[in-house]
């Protein structure tokens, strides 16, 4: 039987107060997002990647050390916009993919670095803040020595935040050394968001599978309808592996509550996690939980 692989992802922001581009109201219901969350997938063995913000990771070493220890794999995520005391003058920052190589590479040196400090944990995974990008991007990361990451959102076009990815591949695969939108052989291995364009104002401006923007139980067939589309696209495309990569926020409550879909998604994510063994009878498979990290693994091992 093939195996199908799932990641569960969190972009783990800062304060909303100090992170113009939104984040939790408070450390408290920062911390509550990311036990709760990791707390329903676990009972499933199912890893999550957290992608954090440095200043977010300083906040919560403890805690994501100690998730590390249980298999959790801590990566680094970056809003220029909201690291250290660039909130106060926003408008001098900008995602990622407007600054050129040396930029980027000087950036992420510093930010990997103070969360890594924190931590006691390097860091090898990534996630730009709104999935912004340029061609630069991935050799700044390796130069790093950040081999992987799920950097990309095929489907999403927000030149405001070049963030381009139309016409973006929906497999993992290795980077392209001089388009970020092609496969190539660069040693960086992107795991892009599971997406469907076609969705377009259900689940978000592109249809991509974040379990905050599902606002009852019968919505989350929205999300299983974009892992169909990137499943048949994978097969028809006869890619490495199959996989699906799916991802949330550290601003909602992931505990069991039916009466408040708004801020309390448990039920939402308990619903999706109940209709996965229909996806593995529909495909014939086995879905296996993994880690961004761990799909590089298992992807170069499938190539060679």
């Amino acid at each position: 039987m093939e195996s199908i692989y799932i990641t569960f992802t969190m972009d783990v922001e800062r304060i909303g107060e100090k992170s113009p581009p939104g984040g939790p109201k408070s450390w408290g219901i920062s911390k509550n997002s990311i036990e709760s969350y990791e707390r329903l997938l676990r009972k499933y063995e199912y890893p999550v990647t957290f992608f954090i913000t440095p200043n977010a990771g300083e906040k919560h070493a403890e805690l994501f050390k100690n998730l590390n220890r249980q298999g959790n794999e801590c990566g680094l995520h970056l809003h220029p916009k909201a690291w250290n005391d660039n909130y106060k003058n926003p408008e001098e920052y900008h995602p990622i993919g407007f600054y050129n190589y040396k930029q980027q590479t000087e950036m992420l040196k510093n930010a990997k670095t103070q969360l890594q400090a924190a931590l006691g944990i390097e860091p090898k995974s990534f996630r730009a803040g709104n999935f912004s990008a340029n061609d630069d991007t991935y050799k700044a990361l390796l130069e790093n020595d950040i081999d992987c990451g799920s950097t990309s959102l095929p489907g999403r076009y927000i030149p405001r935040w070049n963030a381009k990815w139309r016409n973006k591949r929906h497999d993992v695969h290795k980077c392209n050394i001089i388009n970020r939108l092609i496969s190539g052989n660069m040693d960086f291995v992107d795991v892009p968001l599971t997406s469907k364009t076609g969705l377009f104002g259900i689940l978000s401006r592109n249809g991509d599978t974040r379990f905050e923007r599902v606002k009852s139980k019968e919505e989350v067939k929205y999300i299983i309808e974009a892992i169909d589309y990137t499943l048949n696209w994978q097969i028809k495309n006869k890619s490495t592996i199959n996989h699906i990569c799916l991802f949330t926020h550290n601003v909602y409550d992931y505990s069991p509550n039916p009466s408040g879909f708004e801020r309390y998604k448990g039920d939402i994510l308990q619903n999706f996690l109940d209709r996965l063994p229909l996806i593995e009878k529909k495909y014939d498979c086995k879905i296996v939980g993994e880690t961004i990290s761990g799909i590089r693994k298992l992807f170069l091992r499938e190539q060679t």
